[in-house]
């Protein structure tokens, strides 16, 4: 399975890049994020099927999970809650525990796929509106949720237990309900956000929220452990409402900016999203296992070129020919230190960033103040051409 997990990464990337082409429209994009209310909604669900799992478990089995037949990996069922508030009414107005059966991994396996595809894709709108719309309206939509539901069986089918079967079959019906409503929340086509420090400020923001907000469900919901509310519950509120300001404060209009750099970045961000859009969970499932990780980092470093790539064509469009010297300066130096930032060990800055998602994310991170900072290196000791030029 983490064979086809692999392959799976490896043939997203190619599959992808396709498809992975900028958006254009005419209309204006609204500032209430669909993608990210539908992502609460998914949330919402998830809470609901983990209040009725522990009034199932505990009321039907006595709290043991050996029902399953099989044992899974210490980090499932580590932390239950059976004296949570919403646990305890549950059991006392359901007349039969049985009747919160489908609770136990059933649910699960129709909600795991529009979690993953509309964290994604409300992301993808802190970048750029017409980029979420895009891949949520056309053929990346529908290849993201193929190539997300061939990592899921896998990961289902490592875990085979008495509801394998039934969680195969239920995986399907999340796909036939995902792509339609992601098509639906899509809208009409939209005009690309204008690049600018004002957004990717906020990009950054709304970024780190989302981040808590999906490694902590994950934590809490799609590993059974109710009772790390008791911890996440506040962080993960907050991180909600970052979330949400940032989705409604980058959305506002603003100029364009004239800075090389943030025009560079945007168009970097742009590209990486609808490239990174199909293999994203293939990726981050191959690189958690020793067996996968040549795979993972194969696929991630040709999202990065393609990205990369496809980005200094898109912001030299903009540069004026006399000053391309001086652009090509900054931006070779800056790929250098950029490079040399990404080889930290992200566990130097503190414990747990072993894990994939963690790990990823502080290597881009790195990556990118390696980037700026060469930049703005090379902008300080060299004067720029024309005053259009700076930054």
């Amino acid at each position: 399975m983490w064979t086809l997990i692999s392959v799976t990464a490896l043939l997203s990337v190619l599959v992808g890049a396709v498809f992975a082409r900028p958006p254009s429209g005419t209309a204006a994009a609204g500032r209430v994020d669909r993608f990210g209310l539908a992502f609460a909604a998914v949330l919402l669900l998830l809470w609901v099927n983990q209040v009725a799992f522990n009034a199932y478990v505990f009321g039907a089995h006595g709290g043991s999970t050996a029902f399953f037949g099989r044992d899974f990996p210490a980090v499932f069922f580590a932390r239950m809650e059976p004296e949570h508030p919403a646990v305890r009414w549950l059991e006392r107005v359901v007349p039969e525990p049985e009747w919160l059966a489908p609770s136990a991994l059933r649910v699960q396996a129709v909600l795991e796929l529009p979690f993953a595809a509309f964290a994604y894709l409300s992301v993808a709108r802190l970048v750029d509106r017409s980029v979420a719309r895009q891949i949520a309206a056309g053929p990346l939509g529908g290849l993201l949720c193929l190539s997300f539901t061939v990592v899921l069986c896998g990961i289902e089918v490592l875990l085979e237990n008495r509801y394998t079967m039934d969680d195969l079959a239920l995986r399907g019906v999340g796909v036939l309900l995902t792509v339609p409503l992601m098509r639906a929340l899509a809208g009409p086509a939209v005009v690309p956000d204008l690049p600018s420090a004002w957004r990717l400020v906020w990009f950054g923001f709304g970024l780190a929220a989302m981040s808590v907000l999906v490694m902590g469900t994950n934590l809490v919901a799609l590993l059974y452990n109710l009772g790390w509310l008791r911890t996440l519950g506040l962080p993960m509120a907050a991180a909600a409402f970052v979330a949400a300001a940032a989705s409604w404060a980058g959305s506002a209009p603003v100029a364009a900016s004239g800075s090389w750099l943030v025009r560079l970045l945007f168009a970097f961000g742009r590209r990486f999203t609808l490239l990174f859009a199909v293999p994203a969970l293939a990726i981050r499932y191959a690189g958690s296992r020793p067996a996968g990780q040549a795979a993972a980092a194969v696929a991630f470093a040709v999202v990065l070129a393609l990205a990369a790539g496809l980005a200094v064509r898109d912001a030299l469009a903009d540069v004026p020919r006399p000053a391309r010297g001086v652009w090509a300066a900054r931006f070779g130096v800056a790929v250098v230190v950029a490079a040399v930032a990404a080889m930290v060990p992200p566990q130097t800055f503190g414990a747990g960033l072993g894990l994939p998602d963690v790990w990823m994310l502080a290597k881009l991170a790195l990556a990118a103040s390696g980037f700026a900072a060469g930049w703005g290196l090379v902008a300080a000791l060299a004067r720029p051409p024309a005053r259009a030029a700076a930054g």
